[in-house]
């Protein structure tokens, strides 16, 4: 059987250049077959990588190095098997390992060990959208990374999500007011489309968890004390959980009667439901009225109990809508990020503003 990789040496592949492992098997292979094999750790949306990386390309191709074996591994998926192989997180890149006859013997953590979130986020080009309506979620690209205040008197609005699909995307960003209310964490929802004018985001939902870790590291969860938007008089009375997102849009109960609720309905664009108070998880469902989409940004807030980090796991989704009429005229398309299986997760803390 021939070998899932081309192992052979520098000087003797088409350009000399590292090859990837993307499985268990693969890199097992290579350490059986070869002496010395280094790998280079990366992540497919890190700068700092970026600059190493061709460096490291470069030592590769030496003549030198002939008899050395060259191999990279992308960090970006949380799911590679070779990733586990290494016992790398994904929050340790770029890495150097070196093997000498098939055990490590040195490894190096290359400029850093990332810590606090950057803002990191994945790009999908529009031609992905040709092949399939329903969409892999994005995947965290920095998982369990702090969100740190700086300034007390500062609202620091930092991007923690991100999705899109061609020129359609769905972000979520965060912030507190350390000074006003300092266990009150509020979230913006953006749905931006610069696609035709025809496009429209129909419907979304947005859960997270909070919780924080005791003196012995334990996770607990945090109840929430309040919750903003909840179903009040402009929101969704009744809802109807689908396989998409969790609203059917057909069976919502508009029929009050209520003059408020119509002057609501006009003035927010769109229904909405929140609900979490007193557990740790709030979920918020969007759907459009009258089929004008949603708006641009939507504003949510919970209040917490007061303390110095708090973890949350979150994920959310947005079906996207692309031309008018009939099905063959219209396209719906899910951009998602995360999932409750898989959810993003990301540390608040506030020690330096508490």
């Amino acid at each position: 059987m021939a070998s899932p990789v081309d192992t052979r040496p520098a000087s003797l592949r088409s350009s000399g250049a590292p090859i990837k492992v993307t499985s268990l098997e693969a890199f097992q292979e290579l350490l059986e077959q070869h002496e010395d094999v280094v790998v280079f750790a990366y992540k497919k949306y890190c700068p700092y990588c970026a600059h190493m990386r061709p460096i490291f390309e470069n030592i590769s191709k030496e003549s030198s190095h002939e008899d050395v074996l060259f191999v990279r591994v992308d960090l970006s998926n949380p799911e590679c098997p070779a990733t586990n192989a290494f016992e790398l997180t994904n929050t340790e890149y770029p890495t150097i390992l070196y093997f000498l006859r098939g055990r490590e013997v040195v490894r190096l953590n290359g400029s850093r060990k990332q810590e606090e979130l950057e803002g990191m986020y994945e790009d999908r080009t529009s031609k992905l959208a040709i092949f399939s309506n329903r969409k892999e979620p994005f995947n965290d690209l920095e998982p369990k990374c702090i969100i740190r205040p700086k300034a007390a008197n500062r609202e620091t609005r930092t991007q923690i999500a991100r999705a899109n699909e061609g020129k359609a995307h769905f972000a979520v960003y965060l912030w507190n007011k350390p000074m006003e209310a300092p266990g009150k964490v509020f979230f913006r929802l953006d749905f931006m489309n610069d696609g035709p004018a025809e496009d429209r985001f129909e419907s979304a939902m947005f859960q997270v968890t909070f919780g924080h870790d005791d003196s012995d590291e334990t996770r607990l969860p945090i109840k929430i004390a309040d919750i903003f938007p909840t179903s009040a008089e402009q929101l969704v009375s009744h809802t109807v959980f689908d396989a998409d997102l969790g609203i059917d849009v057909e069976n919502l109960d508009t029929s009050t009667g209520s003059g408020d609720t119509d002057e609501a309905r006009r003035k927010e664009g769109a229904f909405i439901s929140g609900q979490g108070q007193h557990s740790p998880t709030a979920t918020w469902n969007f759907v459009e009225a009258d089929g004008q989409g949603l708006d641009a940004r939507y504003t949510l807030s919970v209040t917490l109990p007061v303390t110095n980090k708090i973890w949350m796991k979150f994920y959310g989704k947005a079906v996207h809508i692309r031309g008018r009429g009939l099905a063959l005229g219209r396209k719906r398309v899910i951009i998602q990020v995360g999932s409750l299986e898989k959810p993003y997760e990301r540390i608040l803390d506030l020690t330096e503003v508490i």
